[in-house]
């Protein structure tokens, strides 16, 4: 379960490749239609429909085991913990601002046997990352929204604020 920027769309992807039934949620109906197209079993739109129903309903009132977190979204962060079953775990990835804070109930975590996993961008990571994006096992094309020239840059940046796309790619010259 999560987000669908690129990141998320990547950790689909690998989930999806380890054999995980993979859920994604986002409000852009390209970022959900992606999804689907590259084999995510199911997407939500959560401005139409809950997404803690849509999970219970998808588990059979468990909850998921894993939700990974890709977006920085204080909400999203906040809600996973609903979304979990016992023992379930969210992995933080996105990048939250410095000051932000999380409204989580201890108690929950406790009684569910919940786990919160951090992680950190850490330079000795970056050659396993190449490493696995060029086993060619997943779909990195689909995540270029837009190659754009220089001249296109601020363009492309003001697309970036309006949650246009996913990712651009700058060609100088």
């Amino acid at each position: 379960m999560g987000w669908l920027g690129a990141i998320g769309l990547i950790f689909g992807q690998l989930l999806k490749r380890s054999g995980v039934r993979v859920m994604g949620a986002d409000m852009m109906p390209d970022r959900l239609k992606m999804a689907e197209n590259m084999g995510f079993d199911h997407v939500v739109d959560p401005s139409r429909e809950s997404v803690e129903e849509v999970v219970k309903s998808w588990t059979g009132d468990k909850g998921v085991d894993l939700v990974v977190e890709a977006s920085g979204s204080t909400k999203a962060m906040t809600d996973a913990v609903r979304l979990l079953d016992r023992g379930g775990r969210i992995l933080i990835f996105g990048v939250a601002p410095e000051g932000a804070t999380l409204e989580v109930r201890p108690f929950d975590i406790y009684r569910n046997e919940l786990s919160i996993i951090g992680s950190f961008t850490n330079p000795l990571t970056f050659k396993r990352a190449v490493d696995i994006l060029s086993l060619n096992r997943i779909s990195l094309d689909d995540l270029v929204s837009e190659v754009v020239r220089l001249d296109g840059v601020v363009s492309a940046f003001e697309d970036v604020a309006q949650r246009k796309g996913i990712k651009y790619l700058v060609r100088p010259g």
